[in-house]
């Protein structure tokens, strides 16, 4: 039971050391978050998106100067890959079902 709180604290230094480098994990945090909303079974509430985006980005402001700011940030980039795909898909191609045969 004494090894879980060593791998922690060394877990949370190695966060520490790193710290720099953390922002080179927001692409593949941004790019999970795409993969995500394709991923979904059926289209997000319209404000699920904004509201994600808002309440992530509040989170990372306020944690900024902390270890958890860095999560709070990733946590953003995946809200913010999950919106902007959302966007995009409904921006671009419009579906139109009054021509296919599917009741709504």
């Amino acid at each position: 039971m004494s090894r879980v709180p060593n791998i922690l604290a060394s877990f949370l230094t190695g966060l520490r050391r790193d710290r720099d480098r953390w922002v080179l994990w927001l692409p593949v945090f941004f790019g999970t978050g795409i993969a995500v909303y394709f991923g979904l079974r059926a289209e997000l509430p319209w404000w699920i998106d904004p509201g994600a985006v808002i309440a992530a980005g509040l989170a990372a402001y306020l944690a900024r100067k902390t270890l958890a700011g860095g999560g709070a940030f990733g946590i953003l980039m995946l809200a913010i890959g999950i919106a902007g795909a959302g966007f995009w898909a409904a921006w671009s191609a419009p579906i139109e079902w009054s021509n296919m045969n599917v009741s709504t």
